[in-house]
């Protein structure tokens, strides 16, 4: 029997370093990442409302004090609202014409003031759409109200002003009653 070399038989019983392997994505997380990727989300609209939402959905229905307790100098009540436009139904037809969302801003120093009102963004879709953005997932009909400072508003709307088709008035108008807030506070 031939005598077999020592260094072929040494690599062969020589332990390997095991590889980690990736660990695998949850589905949650594989679509966000594609949402980034291909769409750019979240925008400039879900990247502020977020952090606020997650804070207001408690704070809106369990602790109706601190809405209702005085504002800061630099701080506005703010309310948002999805409306969801049904598309007509077409019975003849086999294709459905998709909802439209309107999302609209109403800002004031306090529930008794008139407050102005803005829309921040439509979309044409299916909210569970991977472009859709993800206020349209917000119940329709139901206000969130929240409190944000004048300058995060102020950043949203000029940040949203250019994309707004229409309203831009309304937004223009918003803008410099939040200057004369910060200039006044």
């Amino acid at each position: 029997m031939p005598k077999a070399r020592s260094s072929t038989v040494t690599s062969y019983l020589r332990p390997r370093p095991h590889a980690r392997l990736p660990r695998r994505m949850s589905d949650e997380d594989a679509q966000e990442q594609y949402r980034k990727e291909h769409f750019g989300t979240p925008g400039p609209i879900d990247a502020w409302l977020t952090p606020r939402i997650g804070n207001s959905a408690c704070a809106s229905s369990d602790s109706e004090s601190h809405l209702d307790s005085p504002l800061a100098p630099d701080e506005v009540r703010c309310t948002v609202h999805l409306q969801r436009v049904k598309a007509p139904d077409e019975p003849e037809c086999i294709f459905a014409d998709a909802d439209t969302f309107v999302l609209h801003l109403t800002t004031g120093l306090h529930a008794l003031e008139p407050s102005q009102r803005v829309v921040l963004g439509k979309y044409e879709g299916l909210p569970e759409s991977l472009d859709a953005p993800q206020w349209a997932n917000l119940p329709a009909g139901e206000p969130v109200v929240f409190r944000a400072t004048v300058s995060a508003v102020m950043d949203l709307l000029r940040c949203v002003a250019p994309q707004a088709e229409s309203g831009t008035d309304a937004v223009t108008a918003l803008l410099g009653s939040l200057q004369a807030v910060s200039l006044g506070g």
